[in-house]
């Protein structure tokens, strides 16, 4: 007579000690469906090691086998494995200086329950229990220039994760146009003096900053420069909404909402 027991739950990590029973029985043998090992496999209470096949599928099976008396008893129970938690980098490490909701989001596996965002700082979060979720930095954030933010993972029975991470913040760039209204003929193109100041270089392989013309993209390697507008198609008067970003894709747009450039083509005369 015997029995495997009953189930047993384990963090990853640990050994699991089997209950079973057996009586007047000849032989007695576990076995396992996973790669795991036991201390002692002809004892009815041994002690289980997982094995990494089975903390990837989760748990294994086991099975007791006992022969006595002219018959033979086989009976099953199972190892389950809750999976420590690992985190992947944030999605978003940086932020841009302003008081509005920015976006953050972290990578999680192995097994959890619940999730909690925290921050040192002063501001809020949007969404504290999601794993994607949006932060508007506060007062404080924005005059200290950075903040840790702390990523807290409760898991079933086995306790809790938390990993912290640092979060900087970006001046957002300032832009300035020192003429926006020009006058060229057909066929001519103009140069826009554009400025350019507020962050320097955060990818050194990436120009300084990006001015966006009507959607047309150009590098401006440094704080100034001369932006090169090709010829217009036809005569007329061209309104060019005009937009600036730095090097950390922080982007700056006058309170109006644009910087408007005026140019007005002249047709060729007879």
């Amino acid at each position: 007579a015997g029995t495997a027991g009953k189930d047993v739950t384990i963090c990853e990590g640990n050994d699991a000690q089997i209950i079973g029973y057996a009586a007047n029985y000849d032989n007695l043998l576990w076995t396992s469906a996973g790669d795991g090992t036991f201390n002692d496999a002809n004892i009815s209470s041994p002690i289980y090691t997982p094995g990494v096949q089975d903390i990837d599928n989760g748990g294994a099976v086991l099975t007791l086998t006992i022969e006595g008396n002219a018959q033979t008893i086989t009976d099953e129970m199972e190892v389950n494995i809750v999976k420590n938690v690992q985190f992947e980098q944030l999605a978003n490490t940086s932020f841009c200086l302003v008081a509005e909701p920015q976006t953050l989001e972290v990578a999680i596996e192995g097994d959890y329950s619940s999730i909690l965002w925290n921050s040192d700082g002063d501001g809020v979060f949007s969404n504290p229990t999601e794993l994607t979720t949006e932060y508007t930095p506060g007062e404080n954030d924005i005059a200290n220039g950075e903040f840790n933010i702390t990523v807290e993972v409760e898991t079933a029975g086995c306790g809790t994760f938390a990993f912290d991470y640092e979060v900087a913040i970006f001046a957002m760039p300032v832009m300035s146009i020192e003429q926006s209204e020009f006058e060229t003929c057909l066929g001519e193109g103009i140069e826009v003096p554009v400025s350019m100041s507020g962050v320097g270089t955060v990818n050194p392989e990436e120009p300084d900053f990006w001015i966006d013309i009507d959607g047309e993209i150009y590098e401006l390697n440094e704080g100034d420069g001369q932006i090169s507008i090709p010829a217009m198609a036809e005569a007329g008067l061209y309104e060019l909404n005009v937009l600036g970003y730095g090097n950390q894709s922080c982007g700056y747009e006058l309170a109006e909402g644009e910087q408007v450039v005026t140019v007005n083509v002249i047709g060729n005369v007879g």
